[in-house]
């Protein structure tokens, strides 16, 4: 009876340690993206002086620009801090100021590689991609264990797509959402469908995670 229960013991104790290193390696490369409109005032402010600095301006008009622009590089703002961007916000700025932002986190216990992140829209046969857009990741980009980074895309780019004139008009959607593309994936991770407003219009609340 001893040798039974010792039999029944050491079979349970395999089975378990299968079990652990199988649910190990199954959790080994798990991706998640989250889609979200935000704002980044620190790249959008440099964005702003860069622009300013190269264009031609009468002589009294330089100055004032030189000036400000020395009074601004006095305080700096992170390129990546970024905040959420609401309706009202984005109905009052310019949509190149906005960006469609794809957070990629790695949720599993093993290092992955993520190859690329590119946008599709409701509109069929949609793929955007700008690579290496900042403050996004520069691709391949490679992620440890609960690590994260983002890709980003302008709402212009979407918007630019969405209302071109050989788009087809028979679909009413207006929604964008990333497709990622891991290294040891053979589809590609896709995060939520954000909806995109016309230049007009407001933004409404985010469509339903896709399928």
């Amino acid at each position: 009876m001893t040798l039974a229960w010792a039999v029944i013991g050491t079979v349970l104790g395999i089975l378990n340690l299968l079990w652990s290193i199988w649910t190990w390696r199954g959790s080994g490369s798990r991706i998640q993206v989250s889609t979200s409109l935000r704002v980044f005032p620190g790249l959008t402010r440099n964005q702003m002086l860069i622009s300013l600095g190269q264009t031609r301006l009468p002589p009294g008009q330089a100055k004032a620009a030189q000036q400000l622009t020395q009074f601004h590089a006095q305080t700096s703002i992170p390129e990546d801090l970024s905040f959420p961007a609401s309706a009202g916000l984005i109905a009052a700025l310019p949509p190149e100021v906005v960006m469609v932002v794809a957070a990629i986190t790695n949720v599993g216990r093993l290092p992955v590689t993520i190859q690329r992140c590119q946008w599709r829209t409701s509109q069929p046969d949609q793929l955007i991609e700008v690579p290496n857009m900042p403050p996004g990741a520069s691709f391949p980009h490679r992620l440890g264990e609960n690590d994260q980074c983002i890709s980003v895309i302008s709402l212009a780019t979407i918007m630019d797509v969405l209302d071109a004139p050989w788009r087809d008009k028979n679909i009413i959607a207006r929604d964008a959402w990333p497709q990622v593309e891991v290294a040891n994936r053979r589809k590609p991770v896709r995060g939520n469908r954000l909806e995109v407003p016309k230049r007009s219009e407001p933004l409404g609340q985010p469509a339903p995670p896709a399928g």
